[in-house]
């Protein structure tokens, strides 16, 4: 399957022709109810300062300006959207068999979990952003942990032929250690969060080696290209380089839409698989 092809026939439906019109009303519906509870929280009377403050709040909280209400940075809160457009396009049925079973996400459970993992990072950063509390910015970090982890483990868990009780057993606990040292040390998650993509890419590349899988790389460095280009564009704007903390273009909200699309990308990476030796068996015959 070609690149921009392979993109059109993911967004109608992949190949087991499920009706489009029901996938797009199912990823509308959880927008919708995702748009009306962000409304639902403008609207109230909600106060955030009895809640523990954020860690980032003893400096400076990204670049946006702090809102008097319920929704703090209200770009920082809107731009989640895009992580629960992307896992709800990926975990809505109609994305297609991969080619190759043994892909980490042939699963349907795989591919629905790997889908709502990105949702949660959409709903708890939403939370963050419009709370700046301490809660909120623990479980927007987890959330990222428990995606990135999660994909490295699918990686590992191949290599070692390891079964779901085994996987279980190490993706839990690993997350719960995760979990503890985030909020021991709040500031530190992202050197954890680096350290997860850097086992996403090791176990990726040790699992193409030895499996002999052929993927299509394209979607990979389209990944890549867009997470550091959204990551370089969220750094600039923090020392207000891009627009002022009153502006509606926001750096970091610039990056929710990058890293959700990265997490599209990564998918349709997996989804891409072949198994060379396959191939290679139907060329033989």
């Amino acid at each position: 399957m070609t690149f921009l092809p392979s993109l059109v026939l993911y967004a109608l439906g992949g190949r087991d022709r499920v009706p489009l019109m029901k996938r797009v009303a199912l990823v509308a519906l959880g927008l919708l109810l995702s748009v009306a509870a962000i409304v639902v929280l403008a609207r109230s009377d909600l106060i955030w300062e009895a809640w523990a403050p954020a860690s980032c709040l003893s400096g400076r909280c990204f670049n946006e300006a702090l809102r008097p209400g319920p929704i703090r940075q209200p770009v920082n809160t809107w731009t989640n959207l895009a992580y629960i457009v992307v896992g709800l396009l990926i975990a809505a049925p109609g994305a297609g068999a991969s080619g190759s079973p043994r892909a980490p996400l042939a699963s349907p459970k795989n591919r629905v979990a790997y889908g709502l993992l990105v949702v949660s990072i959409g709903v708890f950063s939403t939370f963050f952003h419009a709370s700046l509390t301490l809660a909120g910015e623990w479980l927007d970090v987890f959330c990222m942990f428990l995606w990135a982890s999660f994909v490295a483990l699918l990686n590992v868990a191949r290599l070692l032929q390891l079964g779901r009780a085994a996987f279980h057993a190490v993706y839990w606990p690993l997350n719960a250690a995760c979990g503890l040292a985030l909020y021991a040390f709040p500031r530190k998650g992202g050197v954890t969060f680096a350290a997860l993509i850097a086992a996403i890419l090791a176990s990726d590349a040790l699992t193409r080696r030895r499996l002999r899988t052929r993927l299509d790389t394209r979607w990979l460095l389209l990944a890549l290209a867009t997470f550091a280009g959204s990551f370089g564009i969220w750094l600039l704007d923090q020392n207000q380089l891009l627009s002022t903390p009153e502006s509606l273009f926001q750096g970091h909200g610039f990056w929710h839409c990058g890293a959700a699309a990265a997490t599209g990308w990564l998918y349709l990476y997996y989804h891409s698989e072949r198994d060379v030796m396959a191939d290679e068996r139907s060329v033989e015959s």
